[in-house]
């Protein structure tokens, strides 16, 4: 679950919830005998249908996602509040009827809370709702060249080409004489420790031949040696 998903399930929920709380109104427009029936919702309840209390986990949900959306921790411990309450009051609320259409909306609503409580605590959507501060520090990726090991002081470069050929050649030569070397692209990506070549990229420039000072004469004879440019 990216941020961004977690955001639109977070929106969806809310609207569905939105949807479910407000279909009561629209019961003076259904036919009279369904409304005849649906007097009987809250029967033996030991609230009031009135009551602040059967109110209270709705608008406990829409301030929950409203922290949740700003990835604050007490977003989540607000919607699992909210859910936990609601079902609470289900002992207290009696006999309910439910048109159909309302009962789908509302398990479309529960579903996507419980999708929104679940995922708060899965990475890294738990990563954000544990910082300090709303906004999320931004660190800036180190760049490719930061990344790559660089040769040591001592080395200096003897050789660059990005004939693959000729580059496997030098190194047989380079492990046959025992002599240590660092090969990295002009781009200083992709380097190679010195106990190989392995792989290089000639995409991103020519490869660069470092070597030991101590090294350098014996490197430079091994590359006329083999018509190599030095």
């Amino acid at each position: 679950m990216t941020t961004g998903r977690f955001r639109v399930l977070v929106l969806a929920y809310a609207a569905t919830y939105v949807w479910y709380f407000t279909l009561a109104d629209r019961t003076v427009k259904l036919p009279a005998d369904i409304q005849k029936i649906l007097e009987y919702s809250g029967y033996g309840s030991r609230l009031s249908g009135e009551s602040v209390f059967h109110v209270l986990p709705f608008f406990a949900a829409m301030a929950a996602c409203v922290g949740l959306l700003l990835y604050a921790r007490w977003g989540r411990t607000l919607l699992l509040a909210s859910i936990v309450g609601g079902i609470a009051l289900v002992a207290f609320a009696g006999i309910s009827i439910t048109p159909a259409f309302d009962g789908f909306v509302g398990s479309i609503a529960s579903t996507l809370g419980a999708m929104v409580l679940a995922f708060s605590f899965t990475p890294p959507i738990a990563a954000r709702l544990g910082r300090t501060t709303v906004t999320e520090a931004v660190t800036p990726e180190p760049s490719q060249e930061s990344l790559a090991p660089q040769p040591s002081a001592d080395a200096v470069e003897v050789f660059r080409s990005n004939d693959e050929t000729l580059l496997k050649v030098l190194e047989a030569a380079l492990f046959e004489n025992d002599i240590p070397f660092t090969l990295v692209n002009d781009l200083a990506q992709d380097l190679v420790p010195i106990d190989g070549l392995g792989s290089y990229n000639l995409a991103r420039g020519p490869a660069c031949l470092f070597v030991h000072q101590r090294d350098e004469e014996r490197v430079r004879e091994l590359l006329h040696e083999l018509n190599a440019p030095s």
